[in-house]
C-alpha cells in the first residue's frame, strides 16, 4: 500500500482473506481485504486513496501483480470470530474514469485519434498512459460528449468502432489498452 506520502508498507501475514472481481466493460474491478488488525495497529497506517497493489502466486515473496487500484473504504470489524478485523474496499484504476467528465467534440476523426486525445487531455494528470490504444479502420463524421464521464465516453468508442467488436481496459499500471 502506498499511502499519499509515497510510503509503500507491506503486509503479508496480516492478510486474512483477499477477494478480487475483475472489470467488465463498463465497471470497476473491485478488492475486499481482510486484515488482522490487533491492538488497532493499521488503523491510522492506511486511509482512504491509498494505492493498493496485491500480489499473489506461489513465489514467497508473491511476484505477480493481481489487483491496483485505491482504497476507497476502511472499517474496524469488531464482530464474532473476525475480533478486530481491518475491512478495506477497493477499486482498480479503471474506477477514477468515472468520475471525469469529458466535454468535446470530434469530426472526422479516426477513433484512437479521439481516445488518445481524450486520455491525454483528461487522465495525464492523474498518471495514465495511452500507450496501448490499437488504430481502428472507423472514422466518426461527427460525436460529442457533454459532461460525460469518461468511462462511459471510451465504451462508446468502442461500440461504434469495428461494430462493437472493440474493447478496453485499464491495466494495473494506468495504461489504457484497446
Amino acid at each position: 500500500i502506498t499511502d499519499a506520502d509515497s510510503v509503500d508498507t507491506t503486509y503479508t501475514t496480516d492478510v486474512r482473506r483477499c477477494t478480487i472481481k475483475r472489470a467488465g466493460r463498463s465497471k470497476s474491478g473491485t478488492a475486499l481485504v481482510r486484515m488482522s488488525n490487533e491492538d488497532g495497529r493499521f488503523t491510522a497506517d492506511i486511509n482512504t486513496d491509498d494505492v493498493i497493489q496485491i500480489y499473489a502466486d506461489t513465489n514467497n515473496p508473491p511476484t505477480t501483480r493481481r489487483f491496483a487500484g485505491y482504497v476507497i473504504k476502511k472499517k474496524v470489524d469488531m464482530a464474532g470470530w473476525r475480533q478486530n478485523e481491518l475491512v478495506l474496499e477497493c477499486w482498480d484504476y479503471k474506477a477514477v474514469l468515472n468520475n471525469v467528465l469529458v466535454t468535446e467534440s470530434y469530426v472526422s476523426k479516426e477513433i484512437s485519434i479521439i481516445q488518445t486525445d481524450i486520455v491525454s487531455n483528461y487522465l495525464a494528470t492523474y498518471g495514465y498512459g495511452t500507450g496501448n490504444i490499437a488504430t481502428t479502420t472507423t472514422t466518426v463524421d461527427d460525436v460529442r460528449f457533454s459532461y460525460k464521464p469518461l468511462g462511459e465516453v471510451m465504451d462508446q468508442l468502442c461500440l461504434i468502432a469495428e461494430e462493437g467488436g472493440y474493447l478496453w481496459y485499464v491495466d494495473d499500471s494506468k495504461v489504457i489498452n484497446t
